[in-house]
């Protein structure tokens, strides 16, 4: 099945969000993405934390397509889950659908879904 240029692309624009947000939730609001033996290994035994404000990241694109997804929440909360589990969890495609708790099945018509429904919003926009 091929898909459209406006479906990649709202794909590819999803991609970067997930990873924008994954920065955010891991490393932006000051969460670790390792565990502390982890960053004892790293850093050969030396943790020393900053009392320094962290500067979050920004990516404009990122946040507009973040407006999108909320925009979707409001009126199909289940489409802007589908999106948020997919793109932003960091665990196999088995994990995500157990944490839906839905069939594999639905989470990829959920998943399509919402792909198509970003794809009109963001030819809206731009």
């Amino acid at each position: 099945m091929q898909q459209s240029s406006d479906i990649l692309y709202a794909k590819q624009q999803l991609q970067n969000w997930g990873y924008w947000c994954h920065q955010i939730i891991t490393q932006g609001l000051n969460f670790s993405s390792i565990s502390i033996e982890g960053q004892l290994m790293v850093s050969k035994g030396v943790i020393i934390k900053s009392t320094a404000p962290m500067k979050l990241p920004t990516n404009h694109h990122a946040e507009i397509i973040n407006q999108v997804v909320t925009k979707l929440g409001k009126s199909h909360p289940q489409l802007a889950r589908v999106l948020h589990i997919h793109y932003v969890m960091d665990k196999s495609s088995t994990v995500k659908i157990r944490h839906m708790k839905t069939s594999k099945k639905t989470y990829y018509q959920h998943l399509q879904q919402a792909h198509t429904w970003v794809s009109q919003q963001l030819k809206i926009i731009t």
